[in-house]
């Protein structure tokens, strides 16, 4: 008897957890090991990912996911924008703790200029320079003194104490 088939999306929750877990360098491992590791059959991951081009797609889309839900989950409006800029270092660190293998895989790759986190930054940005909370003249320049800090945290799987440092140290650099 066969079994029930799966639905897609859930194949390609299990390969990119799977790949993963065997770290973020595609080439570094192949197509059986990867089918092992996702606990699937080799051409049920070639049905759904025909090359290795279409699991780094696969990767990219499924950690910027994973970190947006997570990082970008509903802040509170009554929070002032120091209060939510706060707020999201709080829960990068947390989701370096959760979260280790996309951590790692963000920390490497990064985000694509239209990710919805970089948007999201960009917007963060915007409303701060206009309500005074941030240096007008820093504006150009903010996205990379956010940015730079994250992926710092992301790549040494900053601890709680490093994230304060630097979620201080940032928030005085974009007021100056």
């Amino acid at each position: 008897m066969r079994r029930s088939p799966q639905k897609v999306e859930d194949i390609e929750k299990q390969i990119a957890d799977a790949a993963l877990r065997l770290g973020n360098n595609i080439d570094g491992y192949s197509i059986q090991e990867l089918a092992k590791k996702a606990e699937l059959a080799v051409g049920t991951i070639y049905r759904v990912l025909p090359n290795k081009q279409q699991l780094d797609k696969l990767l990219e889309e499924r950690c910027e996911e994973v970190f947006c839900k997570f990082i970008l989950a509903p802040i509170p409006a009554r929070l002032d924008m120091k209060g939510r800029f706060a707020l999201v270092f709080d829960r990068l660190t947390d989701f370096i703790e959760q979260e280790p293998e996309v951590a790692e895989y963000l920390a490497t790759h990064g985000f694509k200029d239209d990710s919805k986190f970089k948007t999201a930054i960009t917007a963060f940005i915007d409303e701060a320079a206009v309500s005074g909370d941030i240096d007008i003249k820093l504006k150009p320049i903010a996205l990379s003194l956010i940015w730079g800090p994250i992926a710092s945290l992301l790549q040494c799987r900053g601890d709680k104490e490093s994230a304060k440092i630097l979620k201080e140290s940032v928030w005085a650099a974009l007021k100056s």
